[in-house]
């Protein structure tokens, strides 16, 4: 039974269709939030951070745990990890929270993280 709040998977899946076919229909019928900083100058401190996080857990100066909420871990079918790094503050790019993709989707659709900021920029270099 489909439930208020599924993910676009599950959505997809009940109905035999792809994941991205529900993500269509859904930003079609203006039902899909999309996260997006004000401006370019945020968005490459963002990619920054990201960055910054992925090498960092590469090289094993982050390791995941599982989704704070709850519990999740390991990686899917694909290989790809279940949870994700999120950042409250990025001015603070390893301090992350672990949440699994759908606790990180319903996080943004209801909060903002902090920026960078412009006054005192993200510095960040290589691990």
């Amino acid at each position: 039974m489909l439930k208020e709040g599924m993910p676009d998977n599950a959505v997809a899946e009940f109905y035999g269709v792809t994941r991205q076919t529900i993500g269509n229909m859904r930003r079609k019928a203006g039902l899909y939030v999309k996260y997006k900083l004000p401006n370019k100058e945020m968005w490459k401190e963002h990619l920054k951070v990201s960055k910054l996080t992925a090498n960092a857990i590469y090289h094993g100066v982050l390791i995941p745990e599982p989704c704070e909420i709850c519990g999740v871990f390991g990686k899917n079918d694909k290989g790809k990890r279940k949870v994700h790094a999120h950042h409250d503050d990025y001015n603070k790019p390893l301090s992350v929270r672990w949440l699994c993709e759908n606790h990180h989707r319903e996080w943004h659709l209801t909060n903002n993280a902090i920026p960078c900021s412009f006054l005192n920029p993200c510095h960040i270099s290589k691990i």
